[in-house]
């Protein structure tokens, strides 16, 4: 490199060589890049090794095997094999058309529906046949139950139903509740409604298909509903609301406003208190005095 001197300390560079100085240092810093470049290359990496797992692999390792279930099947299939799957199977037996004219006589009596004709530009709601054997906890039958549920999952929003939200009692709440009834030797009892369902009034104007074993006159007939029935999406929540009704209303209960599923009396003679907790058609009662103390 001609007329360029790279100094220490107090020598300086010719004039007119630092442009000459910068491209030599390009020059050196590329050629060694590319130097390294090819070392990198034809040294290989480093290979690490890996342990297999001494861990024994299960059968069914990689597929789905929900237990969530496995125990209901084995209920259905195996100790319960005399439950129709449909309303077909269940005339067969005399105690399941026992059972379905009783759920009839049910829904009849508690004016569930009428029968009409379908008004134009209206699609009903479907509906079907459930059958359970009834146990007790020694696995003793109990009962057959056969209960006539619609399809909620054919009503259109807007049109067959609008809210649906019905609230239940709070496990912080039942416990709470359950303690203080514990620690306080109180009576505590539980309430499960018949048909419960059947009793609250609809807000909404609903079609149903006429459900099989149902006498119907000859012509397009199709039950318009009146009440609530098993399998409506605002089944639950119209309920809700006559179970709301009748405690605030004619009960003189009061509703906490914390957890809208329990209610509170207090007895105007003495400290006694009356707690009611809500879980669906279901209700817990616990009495403090009204004469129900243990």
């Amino acid at each position: 490199m001609e007329n360029t001197e790279i100094t220490t300390s107090t020598e300086t560079v010719e004039p007119g060589g630092e442009e000459e100085l910068a491209n030599t240092i390009d020059i050196v810093s590329d050629t060694e890049s590319d130097e390294d470049t090819e070392s990198l290359k034809k040294t290989p990496a480093p290979v690490i090794p890996t342990l297999a797992s001494t861990r024994a692999r299960r059968e069914t390792a990689g597929k789905f095997t929900s237990t969530r279930y496995q125990h209901e099947a084995y209920m259905a299939y195996t100790l319960y094999p005399d439950e129709p799957s449909s309303y077909t199977e269940a005339p067969q037996a005399p105690e399941w058309r026992e059972a379905i004219q009783e759920e009839l006589k049910s829904v009849i009596e508690n004016y569930t529906w009428e029968l009409v004709e379908l008004p134009k530009g209206r699609t009903p709601v479907k509906c079907r046949w459930t059958f359970r054997v009834k146990r007790g906890a020694g696995g003793e039958l109990i009962k057959y139950k056969a209960r006539l549920v619609a399809k909620g999952f054919t009503q259109r929003y807007g049109i067959d139903y609008l809210e649906t939200y019905a609230p239940v009692v709070k496990l912080t709440s039942l416990r709470i509740i359950l303690a203080l009834a514990a620690a306080r030797d109180y009576e505590v009892d539980q309430t499960d409604i018949k048909s419960a369902y059947l009793l609250a009034k609809l807000d909404e104007e609903i079609y149903m298909d006429s459900p099989e074993g149902l006498e119907v006159e000859t012509g397009r007939k199709v039950c318009k509903l009146l009440k609530g029935l098993y399998g409506l999406k605002q089944s639950g929540r119209m309920w809700n609301q006559e179970w709301d009704q009748h405690l605030l209303g004619i009960c003189r209960f009061t509703r906490s406003k914390d957890d809208h599923a329990v209610y509170l009396k207090k007895s105007k003679k003495s400290d006694d208190y009356c707690w009611v907790l809500i879980w669906v058609r279901c209700s817990m009662d616990r009495a403090s005095g009204y004469g129900r103390r243990k």
